[in-house]
């Protein structure tokens, strides 16, 4: 990609299109943005001499120097730095369509699906950087292995990325080695349904040629449904099935430690608990044996692994009270976020505090949001988080949840307001409680608020 001198991001501070703007200063460019609030990510950009603007998008933000504008998937063609941009003539870009273009410079590894990208995203670039191949990264969350920032600016020849699949983003990379965790119904603002979801995996997984890979679990009939037809290598993994098992799992004490049969028989360990994480090691692993990563150094990464930021990302233990805090935002993430939490501390009271994340999603999956707390001793829910630009359905409220799960919860609590949870905690919290901040939404702030 030839690089502008100057680049403006519209909606500068989500977590994907920051992470682009941080390898653009990296790279040396005059970076400069504009978004509706203020956060941590923008005072980072903010720090390394990005110009940003915070508030209401206006024409004006958008300089006479700047030579492509980068915007996020979320803001309409309406916006006023993007029709701004239009009359100066200056190239627009989106977002995916910027990352697409970086990607060709570099050896793509794309990690996709429904759930646990940015978990494994992390881990497979744990295991490249101690190979010592220096790669550039791009995911969607914070982790250690960018210095708890979400990218970094490597100078090896690998680019590993976690590829989303909302309005068909990942479309826009071609992958020379593709990662498929799981497929299954969500953002259904923008697909029709599941089949249509199944269908866009499938056209990225085509996308990946022939001297490629695809590594895709076996135990999800979604996923293979995905890559029927690949004309690269196709290796499978899972927990049931695959070319790659992971068996005999086992946590022992603050480890998990799991055998993998296939063709090669080997043992890994792992920091973080949950057998989804197991899964996700398992799919990094066979990623990085494609790419002649020696077993030692893959086991010594996942071992030293130690989780991202909102991954069941423990906050704090004082006074014998233990906080969580948890991106879970679909059904399924919070069932196996919950059950995981049920396993490793029994005999304690588990709080869930959770913050449904957009309407559209709480209304088309209501079924299973019902149903997804029941490893859970307390849930104290509050009101869904509104997220511009996504919200295409009639006005919807998290009270119909809690009504419909109180007829089998009888702990369950209702907030409109999330920022008065912290003092009703306050009262009710004993020694030994274990309390679940769970939401893709601000919902970690109420920790926060609890320990102040």
């Amino acid at each position: 990609m030839k690089l502008p001198r100057s680049v403006h991001f519209i909606g500068i501070g989500g977590i994907g299109i920051s992470g682009l703007a941080k390898i653009f200063l990296e790279f040396g460019l005059k970076v400069s943005g504009s978004d509706l609030f203020d956060s941590p990510g923008i005072r980072y950009l903010k720090n390394n001499k990005a110009n940003i603007k915070i508030g209401r998008h206006r024409a004006e933000n958008v300089a006479d120097d700047v030579e492509l504008v980068v915007y996020t998937n979320a803001i309409k063609k309406n916006n006023p730095e993007y029709r701004a941009a239009q009359r100066k003539g200056i190239k627009l870009m989106s977002y995916p369509q910027c990352v697409g273009r970086l990607l060709q410079d570099y050896i793509p590894l794309v990690v996709s699906g429904t759930h646990g990208k940015s978990t494994t995203t992390a881990m497979l670039a744990k295991i490249f950087l101690s190979a010592g191949l220096d790669p550039s990264i791009l995911v969607g969350t914070k982790i250690k292995e960018c210095d708890n920032n979400n990218s970094r600016l490597g100078l090896g020849r690998h680019f590993i990325l976690e590829g989303d699949e909302y309005k068909e983003a990942f479309l826009n990379y071609s992958p020379l080695g593709l990662i498929i965790n799981n497929i299954e119904a969500d953002h259904l603002d923008y697909y029709k349904n599941e089949s249509a979801i199944i269908r866009a995996f499938q056209k990225l997984a085509r996308k990946v040629p022939a001297k490629g890979f695809v590594i895709a679990n076996a135990d999800d009939a979604n996923v293979m449904k995905s890559v029927r037809g690949v004309k690269c290598r196709l290796i499978t993994y899972g927990l049931k099935h695959g070319d790659y098992q992971a068996m005999h799992i086992r946590r022992y004490g603050e480890l998990t430690r799991f055998a993998v049969k296939g063709p090669e028989n080997f043992d890994l360990a792992l920091k973080v608990p949950g057998l989804h994480n197991v899964q996700n090691a398992l799919a990094a692993c066979v990623l990085a044996l494609t790419f002649r990563i020696s077993l030692e150094t893959i086991k010594k990464a996942l071992l030293a692994y130690e989780g991202a930021w909102r991954r069941f990302e423990i906050k704090s233990k004082k006074r014998g009270i233990l906080f969580i805090d948890d991106y879970a935002h679909h059904p399924t993430e919070i069932k196996v976020t919950l059950a995981t939490a049920r396993q490793l501390f029994i005999g304690r009271r588990i709080w869930c505090v959770f913050q449904p994340h957009s309407q559209d999603r709480t209304r088309k999956l209501f079924s299973g949001f019902v149903s997804a707390f029941k490893d859970c001793d307390w849930l104290v829910l509050t009101e869904i988080y509104h997220v511009a630009g996504r919200e295409n359905t009639r006005p919807f409220s998290a009270k119909s949840l809690y009504k419909e799960i109180k007829t089998y919860k009888k702990n369950c609590i209702y907030f409109k307001n999330y920022k008065t949870i912290p003092r009703i905690l306050s009262k009710k919290l004993i020694s030994g409680d274990v309390v679940i901040t769970m939401g893709a939404g601000n919902i970690t702030e109420i920790s926060d608020g609890y320990l102040k």
